[in-house]
């Protein structure tokens, strides 16, 4: 009661501490367990066999492997459909027999047709949740919305919804800038009208280990042969995850280190105020241990206070953690597109939480009152006066050989003054230090990225590339292409997935490059290019090299596609994709002639903006029977990438704002308790002519100095952090040259913070310095 201030600040940091972990802790936890359940639930395809055309016969058969648990056909191609900025993008539909039933990659209704108002049986067409954002005409959960798409037919056709679904094996549509449909064979038929059933997807039995599908897949291929059916012409075995796996784990990685920070800046924090609560008790403890009382029953009342205070916070702040939980993990399930199955709360994460913030609660409210319960009666009531600077203040005396307001008497008295015992403000200041390191790395990797990308995206000479679902003759496409009237240059590309002859060695996807290419510019990372017309160059990327070490400059790779088999020498390392010349692509894959891509660059002016010139593209490619699949533009390639970049930006902006917060906390607090305990030494100044202006003046510099050593150590830390981080993107996930820009936006916004925490300061340390000298002079 004697000093309610502390106990205050005390509770405050406990109970923000105690809300900020549970919020956090709880997310992680719920989040870890509902990823895995949502996959388990959805039940994923472990492989999938590509057929010419799969009947009932067929997948019966595959159905009586003894390795295969559950298997069902399908079909799937990318249509196209009206998003709501006016543009058409990718569309994915997978074609099913039921949508609602299927034995692997579960469906779920979110919101569907009742007795089919609005399709018939054979004519269902169902969309993913995540889409709904990107749609003109969907927006609603009402049934008989519709959609607006074009068929292979150079049609527009507008298709009513069957209803909602929700998929958590894809990634969301506004990541990928991608829509995921599902429909019946006949409503398919309305999109592209050459659909048949050609693939089989299967799940196999848990008696067979991921290293053993391999050979599971050529047993069943042998199976298929030794009974009359036509071979598969490819097979591909992939891992039951989320495509978005790496993404989820780093964010919830950066959740838990928040978690982590938010714990020990609280101890740090609470201890701090308990030794500031602690000095004035001093030479009370020492009147009680001078007259008889022992250590136990004096601590023994502290023990009380810090039970009763950390219990109390706890109390409050718990509820408030799991509503501040259940908002982190709504957002995060959006990002990471599942469900949330369980209940929103753990239990034994809570019981955790309860656990460490009870212990760092009364460890670091009892730590100060230990020690200074051990301290000898004497030196206790022996009154120190004005302790001797620090080693770390004794650079100070030469701030006089400086030039600007720095020779000041009133500078240098200040900062002695802070910095006095600087181990005091070593909690706030690494609070500052780490919180804004945190904020400059975000949003610098940001702006780094977004800079690095349009640069990329600039170079680049050509405006669009079309993908197309099949090879076409690369001729006569390109010649009716070139025809339209706003296009200047038109390149066929041959694109393959090809597959390395060791078993460790995924899958990747290789260019083939024209002859005379006018778009070939990839950027060389080590070796050389390719020369055209060879038969055995190629230039992997460097993702894959890094991936398998044993991939270097010289050695050969075998690739097969197909039942071909070849060896390439590797004569280069490149970004962003694997690159071989056109002789070489027709000796891997034998397709001569054929392309399945269509790289295109625009005539500059004309009234026609980009959008109605890449309608005129696709129409003119659909009247040669050409069906795009996707058209890639540097304004999807850029909206793609930026939005994966939010979604682990988004967490570590959360980490950097409650670190800062803490930090202004303890700060606010620092000034609001040296203002209270100095109350005699302002009043004296007061008394001896110092106007309230300069002593104010005088206590702004010393939180200035602080936060102005908070910023310093961050800047250097955040620098080094974020070319680290750079650098493993660069390597990893663009593939291109990420030149660090410094982010001026994070320094506006930490001014800004700074400037409403000063305006705080400033009230807290005029009423300070403005009270009456009697009541100052009196204060002890």
């Amino acid at each position: 009661r004697a000093n309610p201030l502390q106990g205050v600040a005390m509770w405050a940091a406990l109970a923000i501490g105690t809300t900020a972990l549970v919020a956090l802790m709880n997310a992680v936890s719920v989040l870890q367990r509902e990823v895995p359940e949502n996959i388990g639930r959805a039940q994923p395809h472990e492989a999938v066999l590509w057929f010419e055309r799969v009947d009932a016969a067929l997948l019966e058969h595959i159905l009586t492997s003894p390795d295969v648990a559950a298997a069902e056909r399908r079909a799937e191609f990318v249509a196209r459909a009206m998003t709501n900025d006016g543009q058409l993008r990718a569309m994915r539909v997978t074609v099913l027999d039921q949508p609602l039933q299927r034995p692997i990659n579960r469906l779920f209704a979110e919101s569907s047709s009742k007795g089919g108002q609005n399709n018939g049986p054979e004519e269902q067409f169902w969309l993913e949740r995540s889409g709904r954002d990107l749609l003109r005409d969907a927006k609603s959960d009402t049934v008989g919305s519709t959609i607006s798409t074009r068929s292979d037919a150079n049609q527009d056709v507008t298709l009513p919804i069957t209803g909602w679904l929700f998929d958590p094996l894809v990634a969301p549509s506004t990541q990928e800038q991608t829509l995921y449909a599902y429909a019946t064979l006949g409503s398919a038929r309305l999109l592209f009208g050459r659909v048949e059933w050609d693939q089989v997807a299967i799940r196999f039995r848990p008696g067979v280990a991921p290293m053993e599908r391999g050979e599971a897949l050529l047993r069943i291929r042998d199976s298929l042969a030794a009974n009359g059916f036509t071979a598969p012409l490819r097979t591909d075995s992939r891992p039951a995850t989320h495509p978005h796996a790496p993404l989820m784990n780093a964010t919830l990685r950066f959740l838990e280190i928040l978690g982590v920070i938010i714990t020990f800046a609280v101890a740090a924090t609470v201890m701090w105020l308990a030794s500031v609560w602690m000095r004035r008790e001093t030479t009370q403890i020492a009147v009680m241990k001078s007259i008889g009382a022992g250590e136990g029953l004096i601590l023994n009342g502290y023990v009380q206070f810090a039970l009763a205070l950390t219990l109390s916070a706890a109390l409050i702040a718990t509820p408030l953690g799991v509503i501040a939980s259940r908002l982190l993990i709504s957002a995060q399930l959006v990002s990471f597109n599942i469900d949330l199955l369980g209940s929103a709360v753990s239990a034994r994460t809570l019981a955790a939480c309860a656990a460490s913030v009870a212990f760092v609660g009364v460890a670091a409210l009892l730590l100060p009152a230990v020690l200074t319960l051990r301290r000898p009666v004497a030196n206790m009531l022996r009154n120190p006066g004005l302790t001797p600077p620090s080693r770390f203040i004794s650079a100070i005396r030469w701030l006089h050989l400086l030039p600007g307001p720095t020779t000041s008497v009133i500078t240098r008295l200040a900062l002695r003054n802070a910095w006095r015992r600087p181990t005091r403000l070593l909690a706030i200041v690494a609070a500052l230090t780490c919180g804004s390191a945190l904020l400059l790395i975000v949003r610098t990797n940001y702006q780094s990225y977004l800079v690095a990308i349009d640069d990329n995206l600039s170079t680049r000479r050509h405006n669009v590339e079309v993908l197309t679902s099949k090879p076409f003759e690369s001729k006569a496409i390109a010649l009716a292409a070139h025809a339209l009237p706003d296009i200047d240059i038109v390149e066929p590309w041959a694109r393959a997935r090809v597959t390395p002859a060791q078993a460790n060695i995924g899958a990747f996807t290789l260019s083939g490059v024209p002859e005379t290419s006018a778009f070939f510019t990839p950027k060389l990372v080590a070796g050389r290019l390719p020369i055209g017309g060879t038969a055995d160059e190629i230039a992997i990327t460097r993702a894959l090299q890094l991936r398998y070490p044993a991939l270097k400059l010289g050695e050969l790779l075998e690739v097969g596609f197909r039942e071909r088999r070849t060896n390439l020498r590797i004569v280069g390392i490149v970004t962003p994709a694997a690159y071989a010349p056109q002789s070489t692509y027709v000796a891997v894959t034998g397709l001569a002639d054929t392309a399945s891509a269509l790289r295109v660059r625009f005539r500059s002016g004309g009234q026609r903006s980009d959008a109605e010139r890449i309608d005129q593209l696709e129409r003119a490619l659909m009247r040669e029977g050409v069906v795009p699949t996707q058209v890639i533009s540097a304004r999807v390639v850029r909206e793609s990438l930026l939005e994966h970049f939010e979604v682990v930006g988004g967490a570590m902006r959360l980490v950097a704002a409650a670190t800062l917060l803490l930090g202004g906390f303890a700060l606010i607090a620092f000034t609001a308790f040296n203002s209270s305990d100095r109350s005699r030494e302002l009043a004296i100044l007061r008394a001896l002519g110092a106007p309230p202006t300069l002593l104010t003046r005088v206590m702004l510099i010393e939180c200035a100095s602080v936060v102005a050593a908070g910023f310093l150590l961050a800047i250097p830390i955040a620098t080094w952090i974020s070319r680290t981080l750079l650098d493993l993107g660069e390597r990893l996930l663009v593939q291109i040259a990420v030149p660090m820009q410094f982010s001026g936006q994070a320094l506006l916004e930490l001014a800004i913070g700074t400037a409403l925490v000063f305006a705080l300061l400033t009230a807290i340390v005029r009423v300070s310095t403005q009270q009456p000298l009697q009541k100052g002079l009196a204060h002890e």
